[in-house]
């Protein structure tokens, strides 16, 4: 039977100074449920138990490379892409033989120039993936020739040196029509969060945010039966009694949410689950409409309490708005998230002043203080973001800002080797979130955010 390894780049991210989120990489396992599909016998790592804070050691990445099948696939995003080139760039010197598939929201927009400046990576998946791999991986795995690659849409390939990239893949019409994750391939007592998604895509657009481009500028919803299936199995097989809809908005479509929390309520699940949630997208018939069916938690991104800010990002929605909704989830949730940031090129420190305001007002008027948890991260320039293409020319590398103001976890960084360092220093254009925006009363904004920090 042919083998492939898959690896899970996970970023290590922290609710709070302490608390770790183990998320279950369920991208990866929907990936190996395509390639089982196929007949290939896979395995998954999550490099979340290879590396941690304290022992960030890109060896330990190397090694899982070179471990094992000679075809590995490794999923990420944006934060992991300068360190996982750098350990497919070592294990290729250790095994010239390995051949090496990077995906996800990572590599994506800049797949072509990352493949000429890292000749060590093989083939680059573009956006949705499961149906690419599967037409993939099995000719990687027999030696096809590019000829073969050639005909695979949705990938950039190798031929003799030259970078090319084959006819854009069609995204996926019936999601119902994809296996379910192979959850089984991993240790589900290691985590803390498992989450299914009920949609692909976001219709909104948020002028920071990567997205929506990414799942090309719309939304593709599973039926409500597909979500509850999927639901059903978790709790049956493996017993989970909470879990997140990871859903990037999860009640951008009213109808989608109403169809959902019916046919939770008439399969009576007795699971409880989060979500994420839009300002603009709330009532009080949705918010119970989403607690009756079990919904116990809500992340919301107000992103700021200024009205100018909010609109130069097109948000979408006025302060007194966000302030409202905050209320109105009081009224349902025991726990409420609430994702901000700051760091805009345009934003001064009288925004943030606004945005301290609005979070002491907020926390006057809720129930419980402790129910709520914020998130504050420093704005970065994602490259598929129209924030980055309009102030692509204005970014500066700091990691002092990156590592311990909010950086693109939100959180405190792990310990960045220097080579990793000098990478993204010398590809700004390929590793931009490393980066931050030019801005006004950067050192003031320092002082006003800095208690809202984790500890």
């Amino acid at each position: 039977m042919m083998q492939v390894k898959l690896l899970a780049a996970s970023p290590l991210i922290f609710d709070s100074a302490s608390e770790k989120y183990l998320f279950v990489p369920v991208g990866v396992l929907n990936i190996a449920s395509m390639l089982k599909r196929q007949g290939l016998e896979v395995e998954v790592v999550d490099s979340k138990f290879v590396l941690n804070e304290e022992n960030f050691d890109i060896n330990l990445i190397v090694d899982e490379i070179l471990k094992g099948p000679r075809v590995v696939g490794i999923s990420l995003m944006v934060d992991g892409l300068p360190s996982i080139a750098l350990a497919c760039e070592l294990a290729k010197k250790e095994d010239p033989d390995k051949i090496i598939v990077l995906g996800g929201s990572g590599p994506t927009p800049v797949a072509v120039p990352l493949m000429k400046r890292f000749e060590s990576i093989d083939v680059v998946v573009i956006g949705e993936g499961e149906e690419t791999v599967a037409e993939l991986f099995p000719l990687l795995c027999k030696n096809a020739g590019v000829s073969e690659l050639n005909k695979v849409a949705g990938i950039v390939y190798r031929d003799n040196g030259k970078v090319i990239a084959t006819k854009p893949r069609p995204f996926i019409s019936n999601l119902d029509s994809l296996p379910f994750p192979e959850f089984h391939l991993i240790d589900l007592k290691k985590y803390n969060r498992l989450s299914i998604t009920t949609a692909r895509g976001c219709s909104y657009r948020c002028r920071f945010c990567s997205t929506s481009p990414f799942w090309g500028k719309k939304t593709r919803y599973k039926s409500a039966e597909r979500v509850v299936d999927e639901m059903q199995a978790a709790k049956n097989k493996y017993h989970i009694q909470k879990l997140d809809f990871s859903d990037d908005t999860f009640t951008q479509s009213a109808a989608h949410v109403e169809r959902i929390c019916s046919r939770i309520q008439k399969a009576k699940l007795d699971i409880n689950w989060g979500c994420l949630v839009r300002v603009n997208d709330l009532s009080i018939n949705m918010l119970k409409t989403l607690r009756t069916a079990g919904c116990t938690a809500c992340g919301i991104g107000i992103e700021s309490g200024s009205a100018e800010v909010l609109q130069s990002i097109s948000k979408g929605f006025s302060v007194e708005e966000a302030h409202q909704a905050i209320l109105d989830a009081d009224k349902f949730f025991e726990k409420i998230k609430l994702f901000l940031m700051w760091g805009l090129p345009f934003e001064k420190s009288s925004d943030i002043f606004r945005t301290v305001t609005f979070l002491g007002k907020m926390f006057e008027m809720i129930s419980a203080a402790e129910k709520i948890t914020l998130k504050l991260s420093l704005a970065s320039p994602l490259a598929q973001s129209e924030l980055y293409r309009e102030y692509r020319d204005h970014i500066f590398l700091d990691w002092d800002l990156y590592n311990n103001w909010g950086g693109f976890s939100g959180n405190k960084a792990p310990r960045i080797q220097m080579a990793i360092k000098e990478i993204v220093q010398e590809h700004p254009e390929l590793f931009s979130n490393f980066y931050v925006f030019q801005q006004p009363d950067l050192e003031m904004k320092k002082k006003i955010i800095k208690p809202l920090l984790p500890r």
